[in-house]
């Protein structure tokens, strides 16, 4: 009984032995890992890239914004040496000027193409802030991408084409029966394709009061606000739809798009009616009524390790304009 006792203390002292010598190696094996130095990746984005080049630009994004604003007018003015000017109604047109010139000194473009290829209905001031994802501002000589030359520089528009599935919906209301609805969808697979639509769809009747001057002793030439009327024949309706299929990232081609614009832009030609102009009764109904259809193929592609790029843009449209006065 003794011998069996001590045989088991013998048994409990080896094991509490040998116990630290397994700790003491494994301890060891951690002692000769070696700690790798911090590395930080840094890398530029489209924007900063674009502002660093050799012209004279301002990039604009604008997601970091598009919760806080829904119309272009309102981004357009963040833009140092940026103006932008329009009469007030929903669907005038909106004179943009940079560093004091406008108008025919600055050429619009949207993803390269000039604006006025869209139609009416695709001007900045009656389209949604969703639809892009950045604006690009030139100040005096414009890139030879773009393919055109003014004065006072130029305006692109970069649309959105995420790398993922998104939709995109926005209905605004307001004063005098205005109202914008929006719809910017995106959908890209993995093997590079991918489709997308943007349409808009704006409505106003633009019909508030206006002082309408009342007759003193010099003729008609009295206007202190006490005679006053609401405007007739104003309102505008216009519809620009946007939609597009594509490839991209591809050996043979950076992106490859082709493009189907449809707009619609229907503006009545106001008039002040009741008091001064009882004779203009037979304008009431004057209107301006466009339609524009157009096709866009757009290529682009880098070769020779980036050492030759191309961009070819093909297109056709068709306009249609009817005035009654």
């Amino acid at each position: 009984m003794l011998l069996g006792l001590l045989c088991g203390l013998g048994t409990y002292a080896q094991i509490e032995k040998d116990t630290p010598k397994k700790e003491k190696d494994s301890l060891s094996i951690f002692d000769k890992v070696n700690v790798l130095p911090e590395v930080v990746i840094q890398a530029k984005t489209l924007a900063r890239q674009i502002k660093e080049g050799p012209m004279a630009v301002e990039v604009l994004e604008l997601e970091p914004i598009l919760s806080k604003t829904g119309s272009l007018l309102d981004v357009m003015i963040r833009v140092p040496g940026v103006n932008a000017r329009s009469d007030g109604s929903i669907g005038d047109p909106v004179n943009f000027a940079i560093n004091g010139l406008d108008k025919k000194s600055i050429v619009l473009f949207k993803d390269g193409i000039p604006m006025s290829f869209y139609g009416h209905s695709f001007e900045p001031g009656h389209v949604s802030a969703s639809m892009f994802e950045r604006i690009e501002v030139y100040k005096g000589v414009l890139p030879i991408g773009l393919g055109a030359d003014a004065l006072g520089g130029g305006i692109n528009f970069i649309t959105r084409k995420p790398k993922y599935k998104s939709l995109d919906v926005s209905v605004e209301t307001g004063s005098f029966n205005t109202q914008h609805y929006t719809l910017n969808t995106f959908i890209p697979t993995k093997s590079g394709l991918y489709t997308g639509a943007n349409v808009s769809y704006v409505q106003s009747n633009n019909n508030w009061y206006v002082d309408v001057g009342r007759e003193g002793d010099k003729g008609w030439d009295i206007f202190d606000g006490t005679v006053k009327a609401r405007l007739k024949n104003n309102g505008v309706n216009m519809y620009s739809g946007e939609y597009f299929v594509g490839i991209r990232n591809k050996k043979w081609a950076e992106e490859l798009q082709i493009t189907f614009i449809n707009s619609w832009f229907y503006k009545r030609i106001n008039h002040y009616f009741g008091y001064r102009f009882d004779s203009a009764a037979q304008a009431l109904y004057a209107y301006a009524n466009d339609k524009t259809i157009s096709g866009v193929i757009s290529y682009k592609g880098k070769f020779f390790k980036d050492k030759l790029k191309t961009d070819i843009l093909a297109g056709y449209g068709k306009s249609q304009r009817y005035r009654k006065c």
